[in-house]
């Protein structure tokens, strides 16, 4: 990681949790999401990234001007997570 990119407290605690081969195949948008997944791993909570986009707006001819797709989905809770 570059010397401006790296958030030392982040950082430390990425580097103090063990790394799944699902963690390190998966490509997150932020360092955050990581640290959150290696988190969900040892806690054994099943999780999916980025599995569903929701639309928000539309234009008169239907079509999606305006989505979200929040970070995790916790398929045994039903719930979703946005950091």
């Amino acid at each position: 990681m570059t010397d401006e990119l790296r958030d030392e407290p982040l950082d430390d605690l990425a580097d103090s949790l063990p790394v799944s081969d699902r963690v390190a195949r998966t490509a997150f948008a932020h360092p955050s999401e990581r640290v959150a997944a290696q988190i969900l791993d040892y806690y054994r909570i099943a999780w999916d990234y980025e599995p569903t986009t929701f639309p928000l707006e539309w234009d008169k001819q239907g079509n999606v001007l305006m989505s979200f797709s929040p970070d995790f989905y916790l398929p045994e809770s039903d719930l979703y997570i946005e950091l």
